[in-house]
């Protein structure tokens, strides 16, 4: 008998889920992820590298301590719709990069840093 590798295997059980009609990761809301974001998680890119801490989800919009040292001692938000899983910690569908690049600092519509 041929032993799958465990993320094949993962895959595969990933797949007969979603065909089976039960909900998968990928199909949760973004009010249900909202909902189960606690202060003072860690948040995540897809690729695993911390981006910040969450502070307070706010309607749509996760605000991040400005305490972490990603932050550089300012606030930040990002939208709820950003978020791809959420188990112990907030993962992001964006790599921390792409989520530095494009987060907003608090209070700056736009995230525009020179106002």
């Amino acid at each position: 008998m041929t032993r799958l590798p465990r993320l094949a295997l993962a895959a595969l059980t990933l797949t007969a889920l979603t065909a089976s009609g039960l909900p998968s990761r990928a199909q949760t809301t973004p009010d249900a992820d909202a909902a189960r974001i606690k202060e003072h998680m860690e948040v995540v890119g897809v690729d695993g590298r911390h981006v910040g801490t969450v502070d307070a989800v706010k309607g749509d919009t996760i605000a991040l301590t400005k305490n972490d040292p990603a932050a550089q001692g300012q606030h930040h938000a990002i939208p709820v719709a950003w978020v791809g899983a959420v188990d112990g910690r907030v993962t992001l569908t964006k790599s921390a990069d792409e989520a530095f690049s494009q987060w907003n600092p608090a209070g700056r519509p736009g995230g525009d840093r020179t106002k």
